[in-house]
């Protein structure tokens, strides 16, 4: 049986979960989930998610959390935990509640067995840590995330972030110039770079040689691309908005959309039908109804003719 979701509860003006989650409960023990999978195969805790994005939405911030925790203590070892994480502290921040994000980080960190989960609980903390003042707290847990096995993006941000917290938090030019050098060494051609040198210009602090970027920006932007493409968006991740390119070989019909974890289409980009040429989109962190999105895991998807490529970003507020 489904669950009946938005039914009043007493008079008290929240909305009921108690009895979903009876119904629920039935149907996790008929069909388990499977440890170590990418996802809950029962659908539970998809529908856990939409409802507290319902009254994310709604800013019913309380029954929202119910929501999102339910999925974070019942399902932790699935992919649908990470899409809780996110919007659960997104709740806490809109009630203005730092306390309960630090608890929360801090709980998932210490106590969860989803190695992915944990990284960004981690990395989620810096942030936090950095919007109250923490610069110390936040380098520390910087360097625990970096020992743990993090992918390439996380990675990146982890030592451009270095350099900005020396700089700009811990008031250390001398470390902030030594870690943007290694930066720009280790990632010469990422965008992030160039960033990394304009903050070495300011400081005065002589750079490593620039290597010639791979990419649109090394091409005659009035030349024909040799074939489609869609490259990572920039900067990533993102705060405000970030800037999306890609390059048509020849005339297509495109789609260009933006779709959360869940698999939903948040904003659509572009979806007409466009000549050969270089494209530039710049996507500002809203969704179709020109509404903020939460901070978290989006995915840039672009379809054109018989091509089509996917890019994930995140969006950090």
């Amino acid at each position: 049986e489904e669950p009946s979701k938005g039914k009043a509860s007493g008079g008290s003006g929240r909305l009921a979960l108690l009895e979903p989650r009876t119904k629920l409960s039935t149907r996790a023990h008929a069909s388990p989930i499977t440890k170590g999978q990418n996802t809950d195969s029962t659908g539970t805790a998809g529908e856990y998610n939409e409802l507290g994005t319902y009254y994310l939405l709604q800013m019913m911030y309380d029954e929202a959390i119910e929501a999102f925790q339910y999925v974070l203590t019942n399902f932790s070892d699935c992919f649908e935990a990470n899409y809780a994480l996110v919007h659960l502290i997104q709740c806490y921040k809109e009630q203005d509640s730092p306390a309960q994000i630090h608890s929360c980080l801090g709980d998932v960190t210490s106590n969860t067995t989803n190695a992915e989960l944990k990284r960004l609980a981690l990395f989620m903390n810096i942030s936090q840590l950095c919007r109250e003042g923490k610069y110390s707290q936040a380098m520390s847990v910087r360097q625990t995330l970096l020992a743990l096995d993090c992918d390439d993006d996380m990675e990146k941000s982890l030592r451009f972030r270095e350099g900005m917290l020396y700089r700009y938090g811990l008031g250390n030019d001398q470390d902030a110039a030594s870690a943007f050098q290694k930066f720009i060494q280790k990632y010469s051609d990422d965008p992030l770079a160039e960033l990394a040198r304009l903050e070495l210009d300011i400081m005065g602090v002589s750079q490593p040689p620039k290597a010639s970027p791979e990419g649109p920006a090394t091409k005659q932007l009035d030349s024909v691309p040799e074939v489609f493409a869609l490259y990572q968006n920039y900067p990533n991740p993102f705060n405000a908005q970030t800037r999306i390119e890609y390059e048509l070989p020849k005339a297509a019909r495109v789609s260009l959309k933006v779709y959360n974890v869940l698999g939903q289409c948040v904003k659509t980009l572009a979806n007409d039908y466009q000549p050969a040429g270089h494209y530039q989109i710049v996507w500002d962190g809203r969704d179709g109804r020109g509404l903020e999105v939460a901070s978290g895991i989006y995915f840039i998807r672009l379809e054109a003719g018989a091509y089509a490529l996917t890019r994930k970003t995140v969006l950090l507020r």
